[in-house]
Order: C-alpha cells, then sequence, then structure tokens
C-alpha cells in the first residue's frame, strides 16, 4: 500500500514541484538575460549619440573657422584667422563638448 501511494501521489506531486522549480528558473534567467541585453543596448546607444555629438562639435569648429577666417591659398583645408577666432571656436568646442559628456558620456 505504501509503495502506490508512492506512486500514485508523492512522486507526481514531487515531479510537478521540480517542473515548478525548472520553469520559474528558466523564466528568472530569461528576465535576467533581457535586463542585461536591454542595459547593453542602452549603453550602445549612449555611445553612438555621444560619438555623434562629438562629431557635431567638431563640425561646428571647423564651419565657424571657415566661415571667419580664409583658407590659405595652395594648402587645401588649411585656414587663417584672427585669435579671437581661434579662441572662440575653441570656446564653443569645448562647451559643446562638456555639454556631450554631460548628457551622454557613455561611461556613466
Amino acid at each position: 500500500m505504501l509503495c502506490l501511494y508512492y506512486y500514485l501521489v508523492s512522486l507526481p506531486a514531487s515531479n510537478r514541484q521540480r517542473l515548478q522549480f525548472e520553469k520559474d528558473a528558466a523564466a528568472a534567467k530569461a528576465e535576467r538575460d533581457s535586463r542585461e541585453e536591454e542595459a547593453a543596448q542602452a549603453a550602445r546607444d549612449r555611445e553612438m549619440t555621444f560619438a555623434s555629438c562629438s562629431a557635431d562639435a567638431d563640425t561646428n569648429y571647423w564651419s565657424y573657422v571657415k566661415l571667419s577666417g580664409k583658407e590659405i591659398p595652395g594648402k587645401r583645408g588649411a585656414y587663417t584667422a584672427p585669435v579671437r577666432v581661434w579662441n572662440m571656436a575653441d570656446k564653443r568646442k569645448a562647451e559643446a563638448l562638456a555639454e556631450c559628456h554631460r548628457q551622454y558620456d557613455p561611461k556613466k
């Protein structure tokens, strides 16, 4: 009789508990993996946005220099401008980069 109880009641209940535990563990792992992937994607997005912001700061720097200075004849890509222009371009670029770091720095 005890053997019959074991096979009809106790063993199936034990198997159900074990299966439920395994399902719960798998669900927890899937949720943990999902959160890790979301965090990794957010970090990649921040890194890409930071790189774009930094590139924009550099582009704006050279746009200001090109508009306020003059290209040196015979030297493609080389510009001459008063010191105040270079200083203002440096200041604007530094401010833009500081803002990029403040908003999008991927190392946060």
